[in-house]
Order: C-alpha cells, then structure tokens, then sequence
C-alpha cells in the first residue's frame, strides 16, 4: 500500500484564509507525513513569512497525496486512480476548509483548478486571479518552490504572487479591474475623442496591432487611464472597417493626434510603435513621456519585459494574451485590453521608481533616446552589394579548402551542417564518450571541450569549418530593403547590462513561397556581433564621409577605478598615461619567455613604460600556423577582458580558439600563465571580492550611469560563482553603454546640428557596443569634427573618482576604412 500525505490544517486562525496546493509529496513529506517539510517547503514557508503570513495559520496541501515515482508527477495519469483519489480527498478537506483563496503550486494543481483544464499552463496564467469552479474558490496560480530551487532567478515572481494572494485572501469574493471599452466607434466618435484629448492636453496610453507589411495597422488602441479605452479599427476580420474616405479622414484624425506635442503619450516597447507607425504610415509620435517597458527594466531587469508578465505584477488583470490574432470583436478587446494594462503598470511602476533615484534618473535618460534610436532604425544604412557579394565569394572558397581537408582526413564526407553527422565524426569515428552533462550532441561548446582535451587535428579543422559556415550565415542575413539600405531593430534594455541589442528590422519585405502565397519577412540582421571584415559593405552616401569613434579602453576604466577606490591605482595610473593594460602585459610575457623576472617592469617608472609599450610593433603577415602578427597581443586583451569578469583559464583558452576561428589555440595552461600576469601587476581579484561582498550584503550593484540591478538568483545572501561573474560585468558594461549613448543624445539634442528644415548635418547610422558610427556631408567636415569631440566628453563619478573614457576615431568611405584619424 502506498504511504498518504493527507493535506494539512491550520493550527491556528488567522485573517488569510488561504489554501496553498502543490503537487505531491516528495521522500521528506513521505517520511515526517506532512505535506511541504522538505527544501521546497522551506523555501515557501521563507516566502510566506516574508510576506507577514503565518504559515500554521494556512490550508497546506497537494493535488495527489501520495510521492510519485521519481518525484515525477507526470508519472502518474491525471485521470488515474492516484491523481483522482487524491483530488477528491482535496476537494472534501477545501469545502472542510473553506479557504477565500486557493494558491495552486505548479501546472498540476492549475489543471485540476482551471476552467480550461490542461491548456492552461503555469507559464501564462502565473500571477493570475481566476474563479474556479472545481475548488469553489477564487484562485491565483504560481511556480512551485521546486521549481524556483532549480531556477532561483524566479523567486522575485513567486515572492509577488504571494503578496497579492495575502490581498486578496480577505474575501472570497473575486474582484478583478473594471473597464470600458469603445471598440466600433463611428465616424463622428472618432472625431469627437480625438478633438477632446488634444483640446484637454489628455495623456494617453497607446498601442497597435499588426506589422509593417501590406495590411499595415490593423487597430489603434488609446486608453486615457486604467478603466476606459477607445479602439480605433482599421482592418478586422480580414476587411476593412471603414470606406476610403472615412478611412483617409480617420488616418488624418490619428496622424494629427500622435503628432500633438501637447499630448503625452505611455507605450510599451515604444520603438515597436514608433517605428511601424512612421514606416507603413509616415506617422510621427511625439511627446513620449513613458514606456512601461523601459520603466519595468530599471525595477526588474532580469525579469521578461512583455507586458503579459508585467500585468501580472502590477496589476490584477488575468491572463488576456491568448485573444491576439483571434480576430473579430475579441481581438478589438484584446487591443483596448493592451491599453488599459500599459496605463495601469505606467502608474504602479511610477509609485515604485519614485523612491529610487539614480534608477529614475537612468530611467528618463532612456526614454530621452527613444527619437534618437528610432532615427537610426529609420534611416538605415547604404550597402554596398558588390562587396558583399566578395566577402560571400571569399568564404565559400574558404569553406570549399576546409571541407576537402575535413574529407581527406576523415575518409568521407562529412557534413558540418548535419548534427547527426557530426555526431557521427565525435563519437564514431574519434571514439569520444558523450559527456555527461552535455549528452550525445555536437554542439559548439562540446567541440570546443573535446578539442582542449584532445587536440585532434580533424576536430581543429571541423571547428574551422563550422564557423566559416557561421560566417557565411551571417554574410546571407545583411539584407537591405528596396532602396538598398540595411536597417535593423534595436533595443535599448536588450541585456541585463544595459546594453543596446539589435535584431532584424521590422521593415518587413515581401516574398512568394513555392507555392505561390505571399509572406514578409523581416530585413537586415543583429549588428552587435558584425567582424571588422565585413564592415567594409556598410557605406556613406554619395557626397558624404562615414566617421566611427570608438573608446578607447572602454570597459577597463571602469574596472580601473574599481580597483583605484579599492586601493589598487595601477590600472587608472597606466590608462592616464596613456598605457594600454594588454600592451604591459604583451611585454610581461616577452620577459617571461626569456626566462627573466616579469615582475621588474612593474619597478620601471611609467614614462618608460609608456616609451617601451608605444614601441612595440607588430607584423602585418601571419605565421606558420596562420596566426595574425600580433595574436599574443590580441590573447592579452582577451586575458585582461576575461579575468575582470571572472573567467577561468579553460573558458578563457576556449574563447580566445574560438573568437580566432580555431587559429590561436592557447592551452589551458598557458591561458593561466596569461592570467598570473594579469594578476601580478593589476590585481583584479580585489575588484572579485568587493562585487562578491556588495552581492552578499546588498543583493544588488548600483553604477555610476545611474543604473541599478538586484540579483534574483542569490541563494540565501550566498552568490554562485556564476551570478559573481555577471555582476563584475554588469557596470563596466553599462557604464560604456551609457557613454555611448550620452553622446548619442548630446549629438541628437545639440540645436547646432539641425538644419533649417530640422535634418541633421551629422548623422548616427549605428550603434555597437562601445563605438558610435555615422556619416556627415563632407562640406561639413570640419565642423562636424569639432563637434564629435564635444559630444563624445562624458565625465563618470565612480566611487567619487572623476574619469572621462577617452575616445578614438576616423572617418572614410565606409564603416571599415575609417582610417583617416578625427
């Protein structure tokens, strides 16, 4: 006979009539007879008496009563005799109970809670208020604490569950937003909403459906507050709502409306909007004062920024998601619904950002960029395809030679595109047992490892070919559209660093399947990861110059202040003077290998050193195995890069083989030897400690930029090695960022850069990283000069030491041959 866990009472009475339901009992549960005594039941019960819930004064128990094999619930059948027994025990202990609020714990108990059974799931409906029929009760589903133990970074999700069940656990009555909804308005109706908002200066919370193909806009959503929301359709069910001239008289209502400056507007992801509404419909928005999106990132940002998980922490509507691209009135709801919920999360997330300042601050410069990105996105830039077409020649030769090789040595061909071939190559032909952790697969990370390990020279050459055909990839994903500019998406909270992402653009381009149906896709490509050598097709229009400006250093000033505030000046020393960290340690090492005392440059004095490090040359041909001339040179930058974040000597040998193509294949041991001299004249593992006790003690990391980040995945004020290494990357990263972007806006806002029609005479094109690239009318060549040094000036106060991060740049023919010095 299987051992029951019956469901368990309160001990005592409290104001929080509340029912927590899990799954099923595990081996802790099994042996004390109580449901949630184990490790997931300590972390809930942590949960609940953080929220001032008692937990002997809660209905605890689960949907099956006794532990399944494995502690796999899907062992057992839902419709079986284990789960079945086990609910109807439950459904007799909650009517016992009488609970105002049931908290289901995991899919399980959602399922036999819901109204739509097993298509509901914890992943969509989590955070959500339901009645349920089946428990007689008003439900809110959430994570179970099983699964927050495998994926601590949830726990802020399950912690804010639990606050909201304590609210609503005072009644059994179910109380969810009212709102009203106008979504067929006439002719007349449009023109008195949109005349009454501009003429009381109303905020409006706004939000499209559809995409920037040949339908464009299908309906726009405008809600003035959280409760009250006017749709405006344009295409529904596959027709168009209006005739040609309302329709043309509604477009001119809506351009006029977007286009007020007296009328503020709140989006979600505004550059989504922002960017399809000018490009299908050479529609303008101004006066952005909020995006839910950008504001939800500076309080959580490790969280997902869509707006279905943002309902579901600052607001009470349950999940509505599902109803996009039903059609029909649901779908005209579902646009209102997006409305209101972007009102009601720009209010919450305004209480909570108040009371943080810097996080405020950070949070309204973002917003400040928004027309400045959304130009960039816009405007594109020119391609040059007669170079593409010859990078796309090149690799292809490149990749013809390896595979031949590749061939040759293997007996047959091999496919590196094919998993199973190359699942074949590793474990059939080498012999190699799967790893453990990784299983029988060939993916990148497992190639790399056995290489290390074995240094087979066929492996070398699959891995060679592997990101050839990567490359050539990414050649075929520069795409421009049809007037022969490449464009993409960005996003200015993309990473958990605050660093700019970009993706495809959303200047969708038509194409025919085979079979004749029409579909659009997006053009261009993530500019973030484009090599150097293929920079040369991104070019200037005719009679203009492309400029570049990099900084110099970039990242490592931040660490170099660190370590300076720590009491480790070396680094800030050396950048002052002018003296590259990787050029030092280049020299340390040459003395190293001629068997002297690396440590005696750290005697010489720094104008010596700057003379030795500013001449060091390096040669322009490759050696023997095909390395650049100066790969010890690039092996240093990556050591000093890699250590700063917490790399270890075998990640950090892995990269530097793979970043090269498999051309610079630096061992495990001499990567440590790399890092030992890193560590002897700059000693950054003082920076190491420092990120790990603020993480300890604090849970977060503030930077200079403004930007704060609390840390979701710190079990117990203990950080994991790998939640340390994120956060030492977190603010060199975004205080780079932020660099970048202030002169962004400095060039953006400057009136000297506007033309009398409002054009600018120096443009941004794109954004990587840590540099700006752009272009100027080579009339204006002088002057722009002048001001790019002006706008590139960002002074940054870390830890009360004053830097400014140098700058480098050029300008030339395209984004590449930026060779001409500023």
């Amino acid at each position: 006979m299987p051992t029951l866990v019956p469901n368990s009472f309160p001990k005592h009475t409290g104001p929080h009539r509340i029912a927590l339901v899990g799954e099923a009992p595990g081996a802790d549960e099994e042996l004390v007879g109580t449901p949630f005594v184990g490790a997931s039941g300590k972390l809930l019960r942590s949960v609940l008496e953080g929220t001032n819930l008692v937990p002997d004064q809660l209905f605890i128990g689960n949907v099956c009563q006794q532990r399944p094999p494995s502690n796999d619930i899907s062992s057992f059948d839902f419709n079986g005799p284990e789960i079945q027994d086990g609910l109807a025990a439950l459904h007799t202990d909650l009517r016992d109970f009488s609970p105002n609020l049931v908290v289901c714990l995991g899919n399980t108990p959602l399922q036999a809670s819901h109204p739509w059974g097993s298509d509901a799931t914890i992943g969509t409906w989590r955070g959500s208020l339901f009645w349920s029929d089946a428990f007689n009760t008003k439900c809110l589903a959430t994570f179970h604490p099983a699964y927050i133990l495998r994926v601590f970074g949830d726990l802020p999700l399950l912690r804010a569950d639990i606050q909201k069940a304590r609210r609503h656990s005072l009644t059994k009555d179910l109380v969810l937003p009212q709102r009203t909804f106008i979504t067929r308005p006439n002719l007349e109706d449009v023109r008195l909403f949109c005349g009454r908002i501009r003429s009381q200066h109303t905020r409006i919370n706004i939000d499209i459906e559809g995409w920037a193909n040949n339908v464009g806009v299908t309906m726009l959503g405008i809600a003035t507050g959280p409760s009250d929301a006017f749709v405006i359709p344009f295409w529904v069910s596959g027709c168009h709502y209006w005739n040609e001239s309302e329709e043309a008289e509604v477009w001119e209502l809506v351009a006029g409306l977007l286009a007020d400056e007296n009328v503020e507007k709140v989006l979600q992801n505004a550059l989504y909007e922002y960017f399809v509404l000018h490009w299908k419909h050479r529609i303008i928005i101004t006066n952005i004062v909020d995006d839910t999106m950008l504001k939800h990132f500076e309080l959580f940002p490790e969280m997902d920024k869509g707006l279905d998980l943002q309902a579901s922490l600052y607001t009470d509507q349950p999940y509505y998601k599902d109803q996009r691209g039903v059609g029909g009135d649901a779908e005209l709801v579902y646009n209102a619904t997006d409305c209101v919920v972007t009102a009601e999360c720009n209010d919450a997330q305004s209480g909570i950002l108040k009371n943080l300042n810097r996080s405020s601050e950070h949070y309204r410069f973002n917003v400040s960029l928004l027309p400045a990105i959304n130009y960039m996105q816009l405007r594109g830039c020119l391609l040059d395809s007669t170079k593409l077409a010859a990078h796309l020649e090149l690799v292809e030769s490149e990749i013809a030679v390896l595979q031949d090789q590749l061939d040759t040595m293997v007996g047959r061909p091999v496919n590196a595109k094919s998993n199973p071939d190359k699942q074949w190559f590793l474990y059939e032909f080498l012999g190699y047992k799967p790893y453990e952790r990784y299983g029988r697969t060939a993916k990148e990370e497992v190639l790399l490892r056995f290489y290390q390990r074995e240094k087979n020279p066929a492996l070398r050459v699959l891995i060679q070919l592997v990101a050839k055909r990567t490359r050539k990839s990414d050649i075929g994903k520069l795409t421009s559209n049809t007037d022969g500019r490449l464009r993409c998406s960005y996003n200015l909270v993309g990473t958990n660093t605050a660093r700019l992402s970009s993706s495809e653009s959303q200047a969708l381009e038509p194409y025919f399947t085979k079979t004749g149906i029409l579909k659009w896709e997006g053009s261009g490509t993530n500019l973030q990861n484009q090599t150097k050598e293929l920079r040369d097709v991104f070019c200037a229009d005719p009679v203009y110059d492309f400029w570049q400006i990099d900084l110099e250093g970039a990242d490592g000033w931040t660490v170099a202040a660190d370590l300076a505030a720590l009491g480790a000046p070396t680094m800030l020393d050396d950048y002052k003077a002018g003296i590259k960290p990787a050029k030092v340690l280049y020299l340390m090492l040459e003395a190293h290998e001629r068997k002297e005392d690396p440590a005696k440059l750290n005697n010489l004095p720094r104008a010596e050193l700057a003379a030795l490090t500013k001449a060091i040359k390096f040669s322009d041909d490759r050696d023997a195995e095909g390395r650049p001339g100066d790969w010890k040179y690039l092996c240093m930058k990556r050591v000093q890069h890699g250590t700063n974040y917490g790399m270890e000597a075998e990640k950090l040998s892995a990269t530097i083989f793979k970043d090269s193509d498999g051309l610079i294949d630096l061992s495990k041991q001499d990567a440590s030897v790399y890092q030992y001299l890193y560590r002897l004249r700059y000693n950054p593992d003082l920076r190491a400690t420092w990120i790990e006790r603020e993480l300890r003690d604090k849970g977060y990391i503030q930077t200079a930029s403004g930007f704060r980040r609390k840390f979701g995945a710190i079990r117990y004020g203990r950080p994991d090695p790998a939640v340390v290494r994120e956060a030492l990357a977190l603010e060199p990263q975004c205080n780079t960022t932020y660099v970048c972007n202030m002169a962004l806006r400095n060039m953006w806002y400057d009136p000297a850069n506007r033309t009398s029609r409002g054009s600018l005479f120096v443009e941004p094109l794109l954004q990587v990283h840590d540099a700006l690239g752009g272009q100027w009318g080579t009339a204006y060549k002088d002057w722009a000069i002048d001001k790019l040094k002006t706008w590139f000036k960002v002074p940054l106060n870390i830890h009360g030491i004053e830097i400014t991060i140098p700058f480098s740049g050029g300008y030339g023919p395209n984004w590449k041959d930026t060779k001409t010095p500023l």
